[in-house]
């Protein structure tokens, strides 16, 4: 596991840089970046939980930072990248200017209290101190560095510098290969190592560990049973990941004890991923402490305002698709509804006619007392009754925070999930359609000896036939379960023509079975995987492949896949 390589967007230039949560293209041209979101002058208090992320393309060094653009706005910190390799040249030759002033600068646009309120992400190993010094720029920047010392001595000199102007320190961006090119043990050393000299120059500064783009479960859990005194606050980027991923992960990470209230969870996320509301508003649900993103949008201020100050009552069950979560101001009572699917009238109690607003800050006309029109993007209603308060209450009291799901889409007591494979899958449990989209997943529907069937595209390297669990029938397995991957293939032209393995998220990254040749012959076969260390917690968007790159004779034809789970006290029986 610690020598488990991680992936963590290129940067390079400017001392400070994108941020790699998300590519380095330019932000959207109405980003908040650009101009204040709300009318000037309107009062907002600081809030805590929110902050604008600062090094972004269309954001250089401290631009546009102005009290109408965070004060006014609402959010509380300001986030700032920054290069190791440009702050220290040399070893020991330091060039602090453009942070000093950036820094300086951000205290003024925070209205005085930036000195308590930023955060700053250290990157970029310099070729002095670099591992292989002598490969491209994209490899050596991206190292660990070659002695620990040498980080040590750059991080004591950097939070000396900055005591009591900077609170918190992340080390590295959210981890991808282009960023960072360590093992996992390489990183827990720098975490170490960065945790005892912030500590001994700044004991008010937090620590802030980094985590792989997505949800990377396993890696999370790791961080806490093995650096759990080594940060404060774990930052996760759930690129490609929805509100609903977002939510079964947080209420996983807590339900099962993992996540404890010694450390804080902090979100950095991009108002141009889809329905940034949704994951702004599920966040503070699920119990995020603070909210970076690279531009506070309209619509991400309209979260922020709404409930950025309240605190968490519950959710509401209103049916499979349908999200309210509840919470409560010291201004106002506010429930955020939407719908993963079509438009709906949900039921809410209200003290009084109804207050609803759309994200974009328009009043929505209610038809009827006592219910909401809601869709997929969010509105909230500001006037919940007592009662609702009272509901709210006690779901929250009576369990986990789970996905809205309908019973007939609940897979948790099934024996097992299968997919029937073809021109329209027939999917119990078990999803493949909906990842044909991907570029090494476009298999390709047939029809062979009379049954309907996808085989892989050798000449357009569609080779991999994806897979995601249903969350109700493996999530986070951890140890829990094994499963049976059975695959049903068409039999090969001859001996060792074709054959496949199984790639899949385990609890140590993503792994391959050993490789499985298909027997001659003319009709189907079924060949079943065990798999003992499996995740399943979608770390990449999706649990498993049929993988079939490995064949350059014939392509893979599959008719049929089913997992089956066996609990560990049965699995070797």
């Amino acid at each position: 596991m610690l020598g488990r390589p991680l992936v963590a967007v290129a940067v390079a230039g400017l001392l400070l840089m994108p941020s790699a949560a998300a590519p380095t293209a330019a932000a959207p041209s109405g980003s908040a970046a650009q101009a204040s979101p709300v009318p000037a002058g309107r009062p907002t208090s600081v809030s805590d939980r929110f902050g604008i992320d600062l090094a972004w393309p269309a954001n250089p060094i401290g631009a546009q930072v102005q009290p109408s653009t965070v004060t006014t706005v609402g959010a509380g910190w300001v986030h700032l990248t920054v290069n190791w390799d440009a702050l220290e040249p040399a070893r020991g030759k330091f060039v602090w200017g453009p942070l000093d002033d950036a820094v300086r600068r951000t205290a003024v646009s925070v209205a005085g209290q930036a000195h308590e309120r930023v955060l700053v992400t250290i990157q970029r190993t310099p070729k002095w101190a670099a591992l292989t010094p002598d490969t491209p720029e994209p490899v050596w920047s991206h190292e660990p560095p070659q002695s620990i010392g040498e980080w040590s001595a750059f991080v004591r000199a950097v939070a000396t510098r900055y005591r009591g102007r900077v609170a918190a320190w992340q080390v590295e961006p959210p981890l991808e290969f282009a960023t960072y090119r360590g093992t996992t043990r390489d990183y827990l050393d720098m975490l170490h190592a960065a945790r005892i000299e912030i500590r001994q120059a700044d004991h008010t500064a937090l620590v802030v560990a980094s985590t792989p783009v997505g949800l990377d479960l396993p890696f999370m859990k790791l961080l806490f049973d093995r650096a759990g005194d080594d940060f404060d606050a774990l930052m996760i980027s759930p690129r490609g990941r929805s509100a609903a991923d977002l939510l079964e992960a947080l209420s996983v990470l807590r339900s099962r004890h993992i996540a404890d209230a010694r450390h804080e969870i902090w979100l950095s996320a991009r108002t141009d991923w889809p329905q940034p509301v949704q994951l702004a508003a599920t966040a503070l649900a699920m119990g995020v402490a603070r909210e970076f993103w690279q531009a506070l949008s309209a619509p991400v201020v309209a979260v922020l305002q709404a409930v950025g100050d309240g605190t968490f009552v519950g959710p509401l069950d209103r049916g499979p698709g349908v999200y309210v979560f509840v919470f409560s101001g010291p201004r106002a009572r506010t429930a955020v509804l939407w719908t993963d699917g079509p438009a709906q009238t949900v039921p809410l109690a209200t003290a009084g006619p109804a207050v609803v607003t759309g994200a974009d800050g328009q009043i929505r006309t209610v038809a009827q007392a006592g219910t909401v029109p809601v869709g997929p993007d969010p509105v909230f209603a500001t006037t919940a009754a007592d009662s609702v308060i009272e509901e709210a209450s006690k779901a929250l009291a009576a369990g986990p925070v789970r996905i809205p799901r309908d019973a007939a889409h609940d897979f948790s007591r099934a024996d097992s999930v299968t997919a029937a494979l073809g021109a329209t899958d027939v999917e119990r449990g078990l999803y493949n359609a909906q990842l044909r989209g991907l570029p090494s997943g476009g298999v390709v529907p047939v029809t062979v000896d009379g049954a309907d069937a996808v085989r892989t595209d050798q000449t357009k390297d569609a080779v991999y036939v994806y897979f995601t669990i249903d969350d109700s029938y493996a999530y986070f397995v951890d140890g829990r379960y094994d499963y049976l991957i059975t695959v049903e293939v068409h039999q090969a032209g001859g001996p060792q023509r074709v054959g496949f393995n199984i790639m899949y998220d385990s609890m140590s990254g993503y792994r391959f079975s050993p490789w499985q040749w298909v027997d001659a012959g003319d009709g189907w076969a079924a060949y079943t995987i065990r798999i003992t260390d499996a995740s399943f917690s979608k770390t990449w968007g999706w649990d498993f492949a049929v993988n079939g790159a490995g064949d350059k004779k014939e392509n893979l034809v599959v008719r049929r896949v089913t997992v089956t789970r066996v609990p560990t006290s049965q699995a070797h029986q």
